[in-house]
């Protein structure tokens, strides 16, 4: 991985607070799991004053989970934004954590099923957004070399930190829209860290259900998996209830998969986020507007 360059620009005034930022959460990283915790809790608690953050949480909990009482969502929607605090803290553990540290926080389950498909070639772990999602690709980069997705911020301070540290998380880090070098680093034979959950309005998406409601849905895992000749593995991770632990879940690779309709494969993989979310309900990244950008569809934000 290209080692990113340091430019005088970014010293520059408008750039101070984000350094304060950057500053204040290496300082959070050094103290002890609880306290780290702790201090997300605030950030999230923080995060409930922004209205329109809160909204958008509590759209999509109210279409995902219309089962609960107003009492209910609204406590999830709670939960979830504490759950973004932690997240947020998680992103700089990601950085700043040393190994030693990160190894006593993870537990694999499954690791065996990604040890099998990596064993006849490339693999997408096909994962979603969950809010220890950054942390889990640290800890999976522990035991393997891998490739992953990343979108670049439009933030040159935390593009170029984002830039020097993913080096922690992934041998290979690939542009989003890098379809190339993707399929080639599946044809080398490296597992490739891909969420496809959060889709715009492009060629290659379709509306299936989410949570019982239409969402329009990425269907690139399939040509993917095509191009690169790859299995594919469900891998999700959750931050355990008494917040000790970060829990990485591997799959079996899936079977006919792609399928040849991406349609279908794409309701298939939605599917696997449900039974994911199960687990930890107020993880899932509902500040994302999962149900915009419906053809024919009211845009309930």
């Amino acid at each position: 991985m290209t080692r990113p360059r340091f430019s005088y620009r970014l010293l520059h005034p408008k750039h101070w607070g984000v350094w304060f930022v950057l500053g204040l959460l290496w300082a959070i990283v050094q103290l002890p799991q609880a306290a780290r915790m702790a201090v997300g809790k605030g950030l999230g608690k923080l995060a409930w004053n922004l209205k329109s953050r809160r909204r958008i949480t509590e759209v999509n909990i109210g279409i995902a989970f219309p089962h609960l009482s107003p009492e209910e969502q609204e406590q999830l929607a709670r939960e979830h934004l504490i759950a973004v605090g932690r997240g947020f803290v998680e992103m700089a553990m990601c950085w700043w954590l040393p190994e030693w540290r990160c190894r006593k926080l993870v537990e694999y389950r499954g690791k065996e099923h990604l040890e099998a498909a990596l064993a006849e070639g490339g693999v997408i772990m096909l994962s979603a957004h969950f809010t220890p999602l950054e942390l889990s690709g640290r800890l999976l980069a522990l035991e393997h070399d891998i490739a992953a997705m990343f979108r670049p911020s439009e933030n040159e301070v935390l593009n170029w930190a984002w830039s020097k540290f993913r080096g922690k998380v992934a041998k290979h880090a690939i542009p989003r829209d890098d379809v190339r070098g993707m399929i080639k680093r599946l044809k080398e034979g490296y597992p490739v860290w891909y969420a496809a959950d959060q889709s715009k309005a492009f060629k290659y998406t379709a509306v299936v259900p989410f949570m019982g409601e239409p969402a329009l849905t990425n269907t690139s895992t399939s040509r993917f998996a095509k191009l690169g000749k790859a299995k594919v593995v469900p891998f999700f991770v959750h931050r355990s209830a008494d917040n000790k632990k970060y829990v990485l879940k591997f799959g079996e690779a899936l079977d006919n998969f792609p399928s040849g309709d991406e349609v279908a494969d794409a309701e298939r993989m939605n599917q696997l986020i449900e039974k994911a979310v199960e687990d930890a309900p107020e993880q899932y990244f509902w500040l994302h507007r999962r149900y915009k950008n419906r053809p024919g569809l009211k845009n309930p934000y």
